[in-house]
Formats: structure tokens, C-alpha cells, sequence
């Protein structure tokens, strides 16, 4: 969950779906 809302909270300030994806894929 800290991950997810480290993401969520940097992507705001980018598109949140692209990065969300990225982090994801590359967290995979």
C-alpha cells in the first residue's frame, strides 16, 4: 500500500494511469 500511494501521489503530478502503469510493470 505504501508503494501504491507513493505512486499514486507522484503520478498526480504526471498522467496517473502512464505512470502507474510503468511503476507497475517495472514492480512487477
Amino acid at each position: 500500500a505504501g508503494t501504491e500511494l507513493g505512486a499514486g501521489v507522484f503520478a498526480n503530478d504526471t498522467l496517473p494511469e502512464h505512470k502507474a502503469r510503468e511503476l507497475r510493470e517495472v514492480k512487477v
